[in-house]
This record gives structure tokens, sequence and C-alpha cells, in this order.
């Protein structure tokens, strides 16, 4: 796997016209923060999104819900994704994974169960987010993060063991979710069919959890994947980037690229 700003100028050929970007938020546009109610997107990264979108389709996808996901970028005439994928909105599109719905009152009960059981553990911040639900522990005493993770086990297994939700770890973040089979990889897939991506196109991905795996796996063959992260893993992306800064680089480069294609 190769750093990208490092190879640009031997590949920037593989980004021409026609490109599907798509891309992760936190992480990837933004970084992360212990509370994801304090993010913005920079004004920056925001006025590069208006302008690419001129060139080629936007789509992002998110563990966020989609409402706050969409205010958080507020950018029009881009495919926006909530939930892994569970929701999307965008031009000619409204989409809702019906199997998310029917789940609905239970993730609520398990936030509610989680919540009173974790009352006495500082730094808890639980997010229902009407289809998934997360809870964030980048706060929480190391020395109690044992504890909480029991509490969530607990608290999930009998749903898990009647396959109604499914559970996974990602950074400093427990995630539940409907035990379907949908993920940011099949999402892409439906977006980029609603964005009339012709056959032979680039996808491009940006992403930088676990989550996005399946993103990079699915477009492994036809696409670029691009891992942002510190430091290299495990991972089906082709290229890395470190961080949102180095991202806005990218993003920097490929509209200038793009323009003059």
């Amino acid at each position: 796997m190769n750093y990208l700003l490092d190879v640009w100028e031997e590949t920037k050929h593989l980004f021409i016209n026609p490109v599907f970007l798509m891309t992760d938020f936190d992480g990837t546009l933004v970084p992360i923060e212990p509370s994801p109610e304090v993010v913005e997107l920079s004004k920056e990264m925001k006025n590069l999104f208006q302008k690419l979108v001129s060139y080629c389709p936007i789509g992002v996808i998110s563990g966020r819900a989609l409402d706050d996901l969409k205010e958080k970028i507020d950018v029009d005439g881009i495919y926006y994704s909530g939930n892994h994928g569970f929701e999307l909105q965008g031009p000619n599109l409204s989409f809702i994974k019906e199997e998310a719905r029917q789940t609905e009152e239970i993730i609520g009960k398990i936030c509610d169960d989680i919540r009173k059981e974790t009352r006495d553990i500082d730094g808890v911040l639980i997010e229902n987010k009407k289809y998934t639900a997360s809870f964030h522990y980048r706060l929480v005493s190391e020395d109690v993060v044992p504890k909480l993770k029991k509490i969530l086990r607990e608290k999930t297994e009998p749903y898990r063991e009647q396959k109604v939700i499914k559970t996974n770890y990602g950074k400093k973040v427990f995630e539940i979710s409907p035990a379907v089979d949908w993920d940011k990889g099949k999402a892409l897939s439906l977006l980029n069919r609603v964005a009339g991506v012709e056959e032979g196109s680039l996808t491009v991905y940006l992403g930088d959890d676990i989550t996005d795996e399946d993103a990079f796996y699915k477009i492994k063959k036809t696409g670029i994947g691009i891992l942002v992260s510190s430091e290299k893993r495990e991972t089906a992306a082709k290229f890395l980037l470190k961080d949102s800064k180095e991202v806005k680089i990218f993003f920097r480069k490929l509209l200038d690229l793009l323009s003059k294609t």
C-alpha cells in the first residue's frame, strides 16, 4: 500500500474522469473528537465539496444518523448515507432499509437499558440513531472500560442470540445495528446504481475505520480505496493518507486534475 501523496504524479492518471467520489465522515473528512456533537466540517473542505460536485458525483457514507450527517456537511447535490448505509438520500434517491425500521423499538429499548446501567460511569456517550446506536467511551477512564464492556455485552447478548441485532467495536465505540446483510459496501453499490455510474467508471472511496473495509473490498478490483490512518494496517485499500488534513490536500489535487480534463 503506497502513501498517495508520495506517488501522486505517477498515479494521478488513474483518477481522471469519470469518477464517483465517496467518503466516510468522522476520522476522514474531520478529525475524531471526544464528542461527535462538537465536530465541524471546515469551510475549506465544504468549499472543495461544492466545487468537486460540478465534476463528479459525491457520496458520504457515515455511521451518523442521516439528518445529523446532512446538517454537518450541508452541501446540495451530493448523496448522503447515514447509519452505515441503512438510510440514503440525494438526487433521485430516498431510501431506508426496511429491516432497519423493524428494529427501531428494540434499538431504543437497548439504549434505555444501557443508559440506566451506566449512570455511575462517567464519560459514556449514548447515541440512539433510530436504526442503529453507538456507545462512545473515549472519555471513560481506562480502568472502568472492562466494566462498561461487560454491561454492553450483557445487555445486547439476548438480541444477538435471537439474530435481531449485530454488534461491533470501532475506535472507542461499541455499535449495534440490525442483523441484516447490509453494510457500507452494499450501500456504495446502491449509490453507484442510483447515480447512474457507467460501467468502467472509477469509484474512489476514503475511510478510516473497520466498517469502511466492506466498501474497500467492494471496489478492490474496479475502484480505488484510500485508507485514512496515521499507521499502516491490513486493509483492502490501495493507498494511504495520514489524516483529514491530507484528505483536504488530495481533494485539492483531484479538483485541479478534474478541472483540466
